[in-house]
This record gives C-alpha cells, structure tokens and sequence, in this order.
C-alpha cells in the first residue's frame, strides 16, 4: 500500500512539474546578456484599464481587429531578450497553439508575415521580412533581425531553444536570479557589455580599464510617467572585487539640485547630470576605458584634466545632436586653469589654434580643421564649454518636459535619452512599435543610478 502512494505522489509531481506555468521560459537561452521582463497584468492594473486591454493595443499596432485571440497568455510575462550572438527575441507564454497560428495567419492575409510553415514540429513564418517567429506548444519566440540568408539557420536555433530544460534555460542565469527581486511592472537585468558603450559608461565608473564588462551586471525598475520612461538602474557584480570598486565609486556622487536643469532643452539627443567633486570623479574616469579615450581626445589641445580638478558641485554634459555639437556645464571650486592658457596657445598641434574671445575677460576659443571649442568661465565660478563643427552653431532649444526635470531632483547620476534623437533605422523603428502599446506615448527616457 505504501508503494502505492509513493508511486502516485511521484506520479502526482511529474505531472505538476510537466506542466508548470512557467515552462516556457525556457526556451529563452541562458547565455542571454540582457533580458526584459513585462508584467502585463500590474501594467494594466497601474494604467486602470480592463484585462484585455493591451491585447487588443497590441492588435491595433499590428493592423488586426481589436477582437482577434492572438492565443498568448496575456497573464503572464513577455520577455525580451539579447542572445549572446546579439540578437534579439521575444518569448511569450502560448494558451492554444492553433489559436496562435491562426492569428499569424490572418497576419500573413495582410501580408505582414509569410505564410506558416512546420520544421521539426513547430510552426514558423517571417514578419515584415526580418523577424522569425517559431510557435510551440507552449511558447512564441520571435528572434531578428536576420538577412534572408540567415532565415534557415534562425529556424534551427528557435528549434534548439524548443528543446531547453531548466538547466539551459534562462531559469539558471543569474539574470533571472536578480530579475526575479525586482517588483517593477517592467523589469531589466543586463551585462553592461551588452549595452551601448557611450551610454553605459557613466554607470560604470569605479571599474578599470581591465574589468570585463560581462561581469558588470546592471538591473533596472523601468516605469512610465507623464510622458517619460524612467529607469531606475543599480549596477553591482557577483564578482566581488568588482563589486566593491562599484559600490566605494556610487560614494562620490551627491544629490542634484537642479542647478543645470534649466540648461536642458526638449530637442537634445542625451544629457548626462551630475554631482561630484572633480578630482575624484577624474579619478574614476582614467580608470575607465571609454571614458579615459574621451579625455584623450579632448586633452590634444585643452587639458580638460586641469579644468575638471578645479570642479565642485553639478556638471552638465549635453549632446543636443549626434553631429556632436555639445555644451558642457559645471560649477567651479577654483579657475587656477586659467593661468595655463597662455601655454595651451603656444602649444597647439597643427593645424588648431586658441584665441582669445573678445566676449569677456575669461573666454576662449579652440579651432582645429572640423570644430570650434568655446569656452569660458563666468563671474560666478562656472565653467562655460560650447563644442560644435565647423560652419555650424547651436540652435535654440525647446521646452523641457517639466515632469522631466521634476524627476531629476534629489537624484545623483541622470543620463536623458530624448526619442527625437535616436534615429529611425530598423532596430528603433521596431523597438518603438513594440513599446508603444505597452509604454504609450513617451518623449524621454530618464536612467538615474539608485
């Protein structure tokens, strides 16, 4: 009788475990080096709309009747994800799998995908040319941009992420470990390596030229608010020499008052914000690759290490465009750069020269073959830096979002990201229409380092 029980409990187990809600994670491959987790159902509860309410957006963005069952379990979780290859993916949770191809069908009538196909037991199609999508039993994945010579062998991968267990899925990451504390309706874990260099290297300073930026882990709470899309990210490291660097540099930053804030203009493409004492903040940039070629570039004629030791209070460095044309804020403890001018004048490489500007008594302007560098400090101890091309100036900016700005206050490292700038190759173009049901219409996304 015993082993009657024994063999039904076990029996009970498989059964329960055969059809845990969560099996389709693991078609997400565990190597990932960034995933994005949507909690469909708080999103809709912090929005106060109905259920079936994304659903039916999601439609609409697709060009398909508000009332088509897409199949998708819109309960559950979607995820993005980047492979290590680089490329991106979508995996959603199936509720009926012929509902699914349905739904594709309909899409490929409208001539957004290709008619499905089956391989190996799942179901496949191309959308709009780029995006292969594979349809299991109980998941969708879509994976892309591919070339058209690259359609067959994404096929095969999306077959191999069919077959995952628990031990390859993305379950056994420590992506997901740290996805899984973060309570947000949309959530990232992500490798700083996997990120825009440009854009994650204000977030990694205290790292040196020699870390691996794999080891660099960066997890975020991201939440909509009037308009704006923000990302509150803490960046740490299972490595625990790495970490610690990380933790002892978030020590140098102070809390913005919003001194530049008024600087910021709706039409910049990015603007990074800070608080920090110059000599230490040096200090963490030497030691950080991307950073440190910054300072190379810029110290060829103006040594900008000089200035950033006299610097003491809140810095603003804004991109208004990618052409780059840049201005550059910050308050000063002291101007003894000034009394090196004269020697950077006399030693200009060729073809670049400083001159004096006649505007006022500190002011200056450095020109080489493609750019003029102006720069200045004020009567009341600010330094003042104007970069811009040749046969170029800056235009007017326009009104900042004042959420926007309301939302930097008190906060130590804010990085804006203006959507006007990001271009419109495909990549964006497709981020864009994938986000918006979610996110709705937003104009800047703001990332502050907690």
């Amino acid at each position: 009788m015993m082993k009657k029980i024994v063999w039904a409990v076990m029996a009970l187990v498989v059964m329960f475990t055969s059809c845990n809600d969560d099996d389709y994670l693991n078609v997400i491959p565990g190597s990932s080096v960034a995933l994005l987790s949507v909690d469909l159902q708080q999103m809709q509860q912090n929005a106060g709309e109905g259920s079936d309410g994304l659903a039916h957006s999601l439609c609409r963005a697709l060009g398909i009747s508000a009332d088509e069952d897409m199949g998708v379990d819109m309960s559950s979780r979607l995820f993005f994800f980047e492979s290590q290859d680089g490329a991106f993916g979508l995996a959603a949770k199936v509720v009926d799998r012929k509902r699914v191809e349905r739904f594709f069908g309909h899409l490929a009538e409208k001539g957004i995908c290709q008619e499905l196909t089956t391989n190996h037991g799942n179901s496949f199609t191309v959308v709009k040319g780029s995006w292969v999508a594979g349809i299991g039993n109980s998941a969708l994945v879509v994976l892309g941009p591919v070339l058209p010579a690259q359609q067959t062998e994404t096929v095969r991968q999306i077959n191999a992420y069919f077959k995952q267990d628990d031990d390859m899925g993305i379950k056994s990451s420590p992506l997901f470990e740290r996805l899984e504390t973060v309570s947000s309706a949309v959530s990232l874990v992500a490798q700083a390596a996997a990120l825009p260099e440009k854009f994650v290297a204000p977030f990694t300073l205290g790292t040196s030229d020699k870390t691996d930026l794999s080891q660099v882990l960066i997890a975020a709470e991201i939440e909509r608010a009037d308009g704006c899309l923000r990302v509150k990210s803490n960046t740490f490291s299972q490595n625990k020499q790495v970490n610690d660097d990380l933790v002892e540099a978030k020590k140098a930053f102070r809390p913005l008052n919003g001194v530049y804030h008024g600087q910021l203009s709706g039409a910049d493409f990015c603007s990074l914000l800070m608080n920090a004492n110059g000599g230490e903040l040096l200090k963490l940039m030497q030691k950080n690759r991307s950073l440190t070629a910054l300072l190379t570039g810029v110290n060829t004629a103006i040594d900008m290490n000089k200035i950033l030791q006299g610097v003491d209070g809140e810095i603003a460095v804004i991109a208004h465009d990618t052409a780059p044309a840049v201005s550059v804020h910050a308050q000063l403890a002291n101007d003894e750069f000034l009394k090196d001018v004269g020697y950077w004048m006399e030693s200009c490489p060729e073809g670049a020269s400083i001159r004096k500007d006649v505007k006022s008594e500190h002011s200056f302007i450095y020109q080489d073959k493609e750019r003029k560098f102006f720069f200045w400090v004020t009567p009341d101890q600010q330094f003042k830096g104007q970069l811009v091309p040749n046969g170029s100036s800056l235009s007017p900016g326009k009104a900042m979002n004042p959420s926007a700005v309301k939302m930097l206050q008190g906060e130590k490292v804010c990085l804006l990201l203006n959507l006007e700038g990001l271009g419109s190759d495909e990549i964006v173009e497709t981020i864009k229409s994938v986000l918006f049901p979610v996110t709705g219409s937003i104009s800047t996304i703001i990332c502050t380092m907690q």
